[in-house]
């Protein structure tokens, strides 16, 4: 298109016309699939949405002052969508619109690219079991960072999609045209959260996986092959390379210092027991209860689905495959391919120094081997027993999977009751004080943490994740920042331990002080309050003094 007609259709063009005409042109299909899975969202999380409720990383977002760069993890560009959606602020119901759309439009996306069966049901199951799925929980107690992480995968997607319309596409302009645009989607999501490099493998591993059952293995399928991924692959590492660059810009401008998770490379002598490690869990994580609100029937359910799926996805290959080598070579290549989809899907996992095996990772790659698994019975299954099996276990998951979104909604709800108790309790304490001065600047003191309150309404103890049960509402490194926000106690300076000028401030005090909910737990002089909330932690500070 030329820039007068560009031009032409901006000032000239009735929008109203463009968009209605654009709307029809979206096949029915995607239309209805993307209404039921937004609205299911909104039911089935609904009663997060209405009571508003948050986790440990967002009280500084609450009131606007957050900071979306986590430049020292790689995140340099993970302000983007919040800024765009709800100009960085996080706000009831429309924050949550707005994530849900990115994950109901995720889901199409790869329905679209893995060339999913055009059928409503199976659109509409599949969906359901992506956008309810229990992995996703987790990010609800990062809701600083949901809409961001949630809009991600349709950057990931949206470029593989670009990539490939490139290498179809004989004319020139629109070749650069649409690999330039897939390299900034790539590079956006990279530079919003590193880990989308999961999404990106098991997504094209999986489309190559699709496609090996409909083609022949011999010269002129392999470049027709290597033609089709070629774009997706080099734009991805371009991307890479360009976020490669920044990163190395930002740590010789000392800007990241020091590098933290996912901008913290593993030694290359320690990648082999790492790989080692990997396959322990990943095999672990498919016959047991990994992972807190995934029970184990959900993981047993799922693994007759997955075996289902790779008996279905052999015996097409070696019906639809004449001579018997073309078949051994088939199987070889088939069985390589689920290899690297196993661990190149958790490929972030090989590379980084921490090993993040927990359910926010594991969100960017399991979800989607899932949706693989069923897309091979329903792509390549002919067997009518075998599809109503496997779509009565589709929805025995997906009723399980709004069980547990429920259960984990609920747990949040009682355990942050509690904790807020707690800390009105403190507040209290603090204020009943003799020495509290109203309207008087203090350093705050924070020894310890109360408790997580989650695990003691959570019935079935399997599984652990840090975050989901085990992380206080009170976050660790923003002591008294819940006192501060609950209060109008005037805060200057917050610490999470004593110093050895404190201890000698406070010694006599802290030789009577007891943990709270006893009154010798807050000691107050001049600008200075320090409370006491970790038993071990005020053992040590009396054997010091």
């Amino acid at each position: 298109m030329s820039i007068k007609n560009l031009m032409k259709k901006i000032f000239c063009a009735d929008l109203s016309v463009i968009i209605a005409e654009k709307w029809k042109q979206i096949p029915s299909l995607y239309k209805k699939t993307f209404f039921i899975l937004f609205i299911s969202q909104i039911v089935v999380f609904g009663f997060f949405m209405i009571n508003f409720q948050w986790g440990n990383h967002d009280w500084e977002f609450l009131i606007g002052q957050g900071n979306y760069n986590r430049v020292g993890h790689g995140r340099f560009m993970a302000f983007l969508f919040p800024m765009i959606f709800t100009f960085s602020n996080y706000l009831p119901f429309i924050s949550y619109f707005w994530l849900h759309i990115g994950v109901a439009l995720t889901v199409i996306m790869l329905l679209i690219y893995w060339r999913a069966p055009k059928s409503i049901l199976i659109f509409i199951m599949i969906g359901l079991l992506f956008v309810l799925n229990p992995y996703r929980i987790v990010w609800f107690f990062f809701v600083m960072g949901e809409t961001c992480v949630s809009w991600l995968p349709v950057c990931v997607l949206l470029g593989l999609i670009l990539s490939e319309n490139a290498a179809k596409t004989a004319n020139k302009i629109k070749t650069i045209t649409l690999n330039s645009a897939s390299i900034i989607l790539f590079f956006i999501a990279l530079s919003s959260y590193p880990v989308v490099i999961n999404i990106f493998c098991a997504v094209v591993i999986g489309r190559f996986i699709i496609d090996l059952h409909s083609i022949d293995i011999n010269k002129e399928n392999a470049i027709k092959i290597f033609n089709q991924f070629k774009y997706q692959i080099l734009n991805f590492f371009i991307s890479g390379l360009l976020f490669l660059s920044v990163i190395l810009i930002l740590k010789y401008k000392q800007i990241i210092k020091p590098m933290q998770h996912t901008t913290a490379l593993l030694p290359l002598n320690d990648i082999l027991p790492r790989i080692f490690a990997l396959m322990r869990d990943i095999f672990s994580s498919l016959s047991s209860a990994h992972f807190v609100f995934i029970p184990k029937y959900y993981t047993w359910i799922f693994l007759i689905v997955i075996i289902t799926a790779l008996m279905v996805s052999l015996i097409y290959m070696i019906s639809k495959t004449e001579s018997a080598k073309g078949k051994i070579v088939k199987i070889f290549i088939w069985t390589a391919s689920l290899f690297f989809l196993l661990f190149l899907s958790q490929f972030s996992n090989i590379i980084t120094r921490d090993y993040m095996w927990t359910t926010r990772v594991l969100y960017y790659s399991f979800p989607y081997m899932q949706v693989l698994m069923l897309i091979l019975i329903f792509k390549f299954n002919n067997a009518v027993f075998v599809k109503n099996i496997t779509i009565l276990l589709c929805f025995a998951l997906i009723y399980i999977s709004v069980l547990q979104d429920f259960e984990a909604q609920k747990v949040w709800k009682l355990g942050f009751e509690s904790e807020k108790m707690m800390w009105n309790r403190a507040i209290y304490t603090i204020e009943s004080n003799p020495n509290y001065v109203k309207d008087k600047k203090y350093n705050i003191f924070q020894v310890g943490l109360f408790p997580s309150m989650r695990s003691k309404y959570y019935k079935n103890k399997h599984g652990e994740d840090l975050y989901l049960l085990n992380s206080p509402y009170d976050a660790n490194w923003l002591p008294g920042r819940i006192i501060q926000f609950y209060s109008n106690i005037k805060i200057d300076k917050r610490f999470s331990e004593l110093d050895d000028k404190t201890i000698d401030k406070f010694k006599d005090e802290l030789k009577k002080a007891k943990v709270f909910p006893a009154k010798q737990s807050v000691m107050i002089k001049e600008n200075d309050i320090v409370i006491i909330l970790d038993g071990r932690a005020l053992s040590n500070i009396k054997k010091n003094i």
